[in-house]
């Protein structure tokens, strides 16, 4: 396998899934520089490859020998211990953050892959750490004089605390990493509320007189000139099929902003048959972000607390620093907010609270992604009527 053409290593390994093989992820621990069978005889682990190292953008072959050569000790405790054994003249910062982003420190992490954005921030401290304890070693060398070796142990060192990344942008750092999302689909994550808007999928679309309403992920794009200008054929992608969708002059000119690979949009489109391929496309009448739809459709944004813990001033606390950023970032399409509906909790009883107007937000990813960081992935939810 060219371990370089990351198109032809995303279809085997989905050919792989389709047969009934398990496909694991790269593991800093468990990888070879090649994808290798899991040679274990349980049940849960008797058809399984596992992902190479050399399949990783950004890391040389150099690098994965280091790693490979550092670990035949015993196996890597976290990301100081890594940064301690490996040789960082080969494994340098552009290599570790392209294996964090690919999840290959996840079977080390204390909350696995909940805590990529805690060691792609830890790396800095990682690799100064790493350094302090080279510089004190070769001088424990020089002054020690014949005292026991391995008697100081280096006092443990916490991970930076940071907001987690959200399912979006984990998928969208594998995609950096390895050239497309390995662990999921960019639709997964917001089929449902998707589906609120756009309830047929892409593969139950059919010829149509009346336009629908069609959600997915744009996979790619295109452009093509007319005699009346530019015009753009996306390509929407639900995970389960995807629809080539005509973005005439008009419209494109108006939302070309919006029509960019990897973004969630949902289109109002008349379905057409294809005489060209023999399938079906779409013809955009109208497009929105899905935080668009939120704002037009959306009763408000929940977000539960526990009464009486610091979870209510932390809120408050986030929504006063994303106001900030927000009024910083906004664009004419973004000054719409949402409602903030805060629902305490302390036992059997719950109270709701509408904040202020000044607390309500704009419901994008974003926002959202840093709330739940907070209160955590459950506790907020975009509320419909």
């Amino acid at each position: 396998m060219d371990m370089d053409d990351t198109d032809k290593v995303a279809f085997l390994v989905a050919d792989a899934k389709a047969n009934g093989l398990r496909v694991l992820a790269p593991d800093i621990n468990a990888s070879s520089y090649r994808f290798e069978p899991v040679l274990e005889t349980t049940e849960e682990r008797a058809r399984a490859i596992r992902y190479g190292l050399g399949a990783i953008r950004g890391l040389g072959e150099g690098a994965i020998m280091s790693i490979l050569k550092a670990r035949e000790g015993a196996p890597f405790k976290d990301l100081f211990d890594f940064c301690g054994r490996v040789d960082r003249r080969l494994v340098n910062k552009r290599a570790m953050e392209a294996l964090v982003k690919a999840g290959a420190f996840d079977s080390i992490a204390p909350a696995g892959q909940m805590d990529r954005s805690r060691l792609l921030a830890g790396i800095e401290l990682a690799v100064r750490k790493a350094d302090d304890s080279s510089s004190n070693a070769n001088q424990a060398g020089l002054f020690s004089f014949g005292e026991e070796e391995g008697g100081q142990h280096a006092p443990e060192v916490e991970l930076p605390q940071v907001v987690p990344f959200s399912a979006r942008e984990c998928l969208l750092h594998e995609k950096v990493a390895l050239g497309y999302c390995f662990s999921g689909s960019l639709f997964d994550d917001i089929a449902s509320e998707m589906r609120r808007f756009a309830p047929t999928p892409l593969a139950r679309a059919m010829p149509s007189k009346e336009p629908i309403w069609i959600a997915g992920v744009v996979g790619a794009s295109r452009g093509q000139m007319t005699k009346r200008g530019m015009m753009r054929v996306i390509e929407l992608d639900d995970g389960s099929a995807k629809l080539d969708v005509t973005v005439f002059n008009e419209l494109y000119d108006a939302r070309k902003n919006v029509l960019k690979v990897d973004e969630p949009l949902l289109v109002n489109a008349r379905i057409e048959n294809d005489e060209f391929s023999g399938g079906l496309r779409g013809a955009a009448l109208e497009i929105l972000t899905l935080t668009e739809a939120r704002q037009r459709y959306a009763r408000g944004v929940r977000i539960r607390v526990e009464a009486g813990k610091t979870q209510e001033a932390q809120v408050v606390t986030a929504l006063r620093e994303i106001l900030v950023r927000v009024r910083e970032q906004s664009s004419s399409r973004e000054t719409q907010k949402s409602v903030v509906l805060l629902e305490a909790r302390q036992g059997q009883q719950v109270c709701e609270l509408k904040l202020p107007e000044s607390f309500w937000v704009t419901p994008s990813d974003e926002v959202l992604g840093h709330l739940r960081g907070i209160v955590g992935e459950r506790a907020v939810e975009v509320e419909y009527g």
